[in-house]
C-alpha cells in the first residue's frame, strides 16, 4: 500500500530555510511556505478546503502565529520551531532542561506558553540542523498522525449513534484497533478486548479445544477473511462478511473513512437475527417499543423505573435494579423489590459482582450465588445473579431464586434493554449539562454590568455585513433606550450608529472585520439614552457549524473616563499657563522692583521704594489670582438659587470702584455657586476699572439666554476678542493688568457649563455676555422689581 503524500505549510523565513527544506522534502513532506502569519493565514482562509496536514511555525513572534494559525485551522497539528537561548542546553525538549537563570528569556518563546497558544508540539534549534533535523521530522510525522486519528475517531462517533446493538472499531493501517465502542456483543466481542489489538491477534490458538476457542478468541479462518476486508476498506472499497461466534451469527461490516483511505478505516460489528421461537421475537417487539418510549422521557427516575418494571415483566427476572457509582458507594437508582436491599448488595463500590462488573466493563453471569467467591447476596432466597454495566457510571443487576436461571438470550436481551436505558440517561443528562450551562450563560449575559448584545451577521441588499440583534441584556436597555421587542431584529448599525457620513464609514469598516470572524476593541461614539456618549466596543466571535457569522458585542460606557481624561488635559494646560507666567510674568515685576532697590541702596533716595512697593503689590495680585485659579480650578460648589442682583451689589462693594458708577437692571434667575459667581462679578467689575479709568459707568443686564456686564470704556480690539480670555492675556499690562481676571471670569463660566462672550457695547466700551445652560436659567423676569433697574 503506497503512503499517501504528507503535506506541510512552513510560516516563516527560518535561516536555514534551504537546508530544512532539504531535510523535509528527503523525509516525504510537499512543501509550501508563507513568509508571514498574516498571509498564511489569509491562505488558509480563503481557501478552507487547501489540505495541510502539518504547519510549521518559524517565525520571530510563534506565540502570536501559533494562535493565530489556530484559530483558522483548529484540527491541524501545529509544530513550532523555537530558537536555542542556549548552546549548551540539551537539544530534547523531552528530557526537561533546567534554564539558565542568567539569560533572560523571551515569555512569548517559552515552550510552555507556546504549547497554551495551541501548538502540538515544538522543537528547539539546538546545534545545527542535522542534529534537530531528524527529531523534527520525527514529532511532525507523530502529530499528524495523532491529528488524523482525532479526526477519524469523531467520523466513528458520529457513525455510532443510536440505540442498536452493535460494536463499532477504528483501525489504522497496521490493521490494529486504535478505538472501539459500544456494547458488548460477546465474550470476545467486546470494546475492551478489541481496543489496541491488531485483527490477526484474536484468533484464538488453535490447538484449544474448538468450544473453548470460541470464548477465548475468534476463528482462524474467520480472522483471515477479516483481515481481506480491512485491507479493502483502507483501499477504499466497503465490505461485508459474516462469521459465528459461540454458536451466535454476527456480520461485521468494513467500510472506509472518508478522505483519510489509505490510513484508517472503520469495522461495524452486529449480532445477525436468527430464526428464534416466537416467545424470543415477541419480547424483542417489546423491547423495541420500550426503546422507543424511553426516548420520550427526560427524566432519568423514570428511564430507571421503567427499566426495571421492563425487566420484570417482559424479561420476568425475579428482582432487579440500578444503582449508581456516587464516591465509593452504589447508590439505587431504581428497583423492583419492596425492599431494595434485598435485590443483590448496595454497599462499596468495589465489592462483590456489582463492584466487578464496573471494573470490567462488561457482563457477568452468576449461576450460583452460593458457590461463587465474589458474590454476596443479603437476602438467601437468591440463587442466581446477571450484573451489567450501564455505561461508566452504574450497574444493572437481576436475580432469580432459582440457580442457573439466566441463560445467554436472557443476558443479550437484558443488554439490549440496559444499553437503550444507557443511551437515555446520557441523553438526559447530556440535556441537563447543556440546559445549566445554557442557564448559567444567560445569567451571566443578563447582570453583566456592561451593554450586550448578541448578533448574527448578514448582509444587506447593498453586500455590506450588517450585525443584527438576536439579544440584549437589562444593561441594554438602560443604557440605550431600547427593550428587548424593539431591538431584536434591527441592526445594531441602524439603532446606534450616528447619522453622519464619517460615523457610517467607521461602523462598517468595524463590521467588516466582524464579519471576517476577529475579535474587536475600539473606541466609539454612539447613540445613547442621554445623547451621544463614548463607549469602549468589544466583539466575541462565537465558532458555528454553519457558515453564520455570530457572537457578542460588548458596550463599555468610558463618559467619566473620558471627562477625567479631558480634566487631566485642561489642568495640565493649566499648569503649563502657570509655568509661563512663573517665568515670564512675574519675571518682569520682579526684576523692577530689583532694579529699584537696587538703586536706593546705592542712592540713598527712599522715593526708589516706592516703585519697589507697587511691583510687589502687582506681584501679590498676580500671586492671589493664580492662587485662586489653582485652588478652584473648573470645579463649583453646591448648586442652589441665586439673586444675581444682591451677588452684583456685594461685588461692587468689595471692589476699589473710585469714582465708577453701576446700573443694575432687570437680571434672570439662575441656579450656580453663589460664591464662584461673586468672584466672576469682581473680576468684570475691576477689569472695567482698569480699562475704562476711575469714572466708568458698569451695567448688569437681561441679555438673549443670560446676562451681560457692560462698560463704556475704550473696549476690546477685534483682534483680540477671542484671545482676551486666556490667561496671561491682557490688554493693560502696562496699567497694572496681569491678564487673570478674564481668565477666571472663563473658568467660573465653563464650571457652571456656561459661556462668556465678548463683543462692543452699546457705547463702544467692552461687554461680557454669559450664556447660561437652560436647566439653571429660572426665568428672564427681572428681580429688581421694575423696568429702569438701579443705580449705585
Amino acid at each position: 500500500m503506497d503512503t499517501p503524500e504528507m503535506s506541510l505549510l512552513l510560516v516563516g523565513s527560518p535561516p536555514c530555510r534551504d537546508d530544512l527544506t532539504s531535510v523535509l522534502s528527503n523525509a516525504g513532506w510537499s512543501l509550501r511556505t508563507e513568509s508571514t502569519v498574516e498571509d498564511a493565514r489569509a491562505r488558509l482562509v480563503a481557501d478552507s478546503s487547501d489540505s495541510v496536514d502539518c504547519l510549521l511555525v518559524a517565525t520571530g513572534s510563534p506565540y502570536e502565529t501559533v494562535s493565530a494559525l489556530e484559530e483558522v485551522r483548529p484540527l491541524v497539528p501545529i509544530l513550532a520551531l523555537l530558537p536555542d537561548s542556549d548552546s549548551d542546553s540539551i537539544t530534547d525538549p523531552d528530557l526537561d532542561p533546567v534554564p539558565d537563570p542568567d539569560i533572560p528569556s523571551d515569555p512569548t518563546a517559552d515552550p510552555a506558553t507556546i504549547l497554551e497558544a495551541g501548538a502540538t508540539d515544538y522543537v528547539v534549534q539546538a546545534g545545527s540542523i542535522e542534529a534537530w533535523g531528524p527529531l523534527l521530522c520525527r514529532r511532525l510525522e507523530v502529530a499528524r498522525d495523532r491529528a488524523l486519528e482525532r479526526i477519524a475517531s469523531r467520523a466513528l462517533y458520529d457513525g455510532a449513534h443510536g440505540t442498536d446493538a452493535a460494536l463499532h472499531c477504528l483501525f489504522d493501517a497496521e490493521l490494529r484497533h486504535v478505538v472501539a465502542v459500544g456494547g458488548a456483543l460477546g465474550r470476545g466481542l467486546e470494546a475492551s478486548s478489541l481496543e489496541g489489538v491488531a485483527i490477526d491477534e484474536l484468533a484464538a490458538d488453535g490447538s484449544v479445544d474448538s468450544d473453548d476457542r470460541s470464548e477465548s478468541g475468534l476463528d482462524p479462518g474467520a480472522c483471515t477473511h477479516l483481515e481481506a476486508n480491512y485491507v479493502a476498506a483502507l483501499e477504499g472499497t466497503a465490505r461485508r462478511r459474516e462469521f459465528r461466534l459461540r454458536g451466535r451469527p454476527y456480520a461485521v461490516e468494513t467500510t472506509p473513512v472518508p478522505d483519510l483511505e489509505g490510513r484508517f478505516g472503520i469495522a461495524r460489528y452486529r449480532p445477525v437475527p436468527e430464526t428464534t421461537p416466537r416467545e424470543t421475537r415477541d419480547k424483542l417487539d417489546r423491547l423495541s417499543a420500550i426503546a422507543s418510549e424511553l426516548d420520550e422521557y427526560d427524566d432519568e427516575s423514570l428511564i430507571c423505573r421503567r427499566t426495571v418494571e421492563t425487566a420484570a415483566q417482559v424479561l420476568e427476572f425475579d428482582a432487579c435494579s440500578i444503582t449508581e457509582r456516587i464516591d465509593d458507594e452504589l447508590v439505587p437508582l431504581a428497583a423492583t423489590a419492596s425492599d431494595p436491599s434485598q435485590s443483590l448488595e448496595y454497599h462499596s463500590a468495589d465489592d462483590g459482582i456489582a463492584g466487578e462488573t464496573l471494573r470490567r466493563g462488561k457482563s457477568i453471569v452468576v449461576d450460583d450465588i452460593r458457590d461463587d467467591p465474589v458474590a454476596r447476596s443479603t437476602d438467601d432466597r437468591y440463587r442466581s445473579g446477571l450484573s451489567i454495566p450501564v455505561g461508566e457510571f452504574g450497574v444493572f443487576q437481576a436475580a432469580s431464586v432459582e440457580p442457573r436461571a439466566f441463560s445467554d438470550t436472557d443476558r443479550e436481551l437484558a443488554e439490549l434493554l440496559v444499553s437503550n436505558a444507557t443511551h437515555a440517561i446520557e441523553r438526559v443528562r447530556y440535556d441537563r449539562t447543556i440546559t445549566r450551562e445554557r442557564d448559567r450563560f444567560a445569567a451571566l449575559f443578563q447582570n453583566v454590568p456592561d451593554a450586550a448584545v448578541q448578533y448574527v451577521v448578514e448582509t444587506d441588499e447593498s453586500g455590506e455585513p450588517k450585525p443584527i440583534v438576536e439579544a440584549v441584556n437589562a444593561a441594554f436597555v438602560r443604557l440605550f433606550g431600547y427593550e428587548p421587542v424593539d431591538a431584536i431584529g434591527q441592526s445594531t448599525c441602524d439603532l446606534l450608529v450616528p447619522d453622519d457620513d464619517e460615523a457610517l464609514e467607521a461602523a462598517r469598516s468595524l463590521y467588516n472585520t466582524v464579519a471576517q470572524g476577529e475579535r474587536l476593541e475600539a473606541e466609539v461614539t454612539r447613540l445613547g439614552v442621554d445623547g451621544l456618549a463614548p463607549f469602549l466596543l468589544r466583539s466575541a466571535p462565537v465558532g458555528t457549524d454553519g457558515d453564520d457569522q455570530r457572537g457578542y458585542f460588548i458596550y463599555t460606557d468610558i463618559g467619566e473616563l473620558v471627562e477625567r481624561e479631558r480634566q487631566l488635559e485642561r489642568q495640565n494646560e493649566r499648569l503649563d499657563t502657570f509655568a509661563s507666567v512663573v517665568s515670564h510674568d512675574l519675571r518682569n515685576p520682579l526684576s523692577i522692583a530689583s532694579g529699584y532697590l537696587e538703586t536706593a541702596l546705592d542712592t540713598g533716595e527712599r522715593e526708589h521704594l516706592h516703585v519697589v512697593a507697587e511691583e510687589h503689590d502687582r506681584m501679590y495680585d498676580m500671586i492671589e489670582d493664580l492662587l485662586q485659579l489653582a485652588r478652584q480650578g473648573d470645579s463649583i460648589g453646591d448648586v442652589e438659587p441665586v439673586d444675581l442682583e444682591a451677588v452684583a451689589e456685594r461685588s461692587w462693594d468689595g471692589v476699589d470702584t473710585a469714582d465708577a458708577t453701576l446700573s443694575i437692571e432687570s437680571v434672570p434667575a439662575v441656579e450656580g455657586d453663589a460664591d464662584r459667581l461673586q468672584h466672576l462679578f469682581e473680576n468684570l467689575f475691576r477689569n472695567a476699572v482698569l480699562h475704562g479709568g476711575d469714572q466708568v459707568s458698569v451695567t448688569v443686564g437681561t441679555c438673549e439666554n443670560g446676562f451681560y456686564v457692560e462698560d463704556d470704556g475704550p473696549g476690546i480690539p477685534d483682534m483680540m476678542k477671542d484671545e482676551v480670555l486666556e490667561m496671561g492675556v491682557s490688554t493693560a499690562k502696562g496699567q497694572g493688568g496681569n491678564g487673570f481676571g478674564l481668565a477666571i471670569v472663563s473658568e467660573i463660566a465653563v464650571a457652571h457649563g456656561w459661556r462668556v462672550d465678548v463683543v462692543d457695547g452699546a457705547a463702544g466700551g467692552a461687554r461680557f455676555e454669559i450664556s447660561i445652560d437652560e436647566s439653571r436659567l429660572g426665568g428672564l423676569e427681572s428681580l429688581t422689581g421694575g423696568a429702569g433697574g438701579r443705580d449705585r
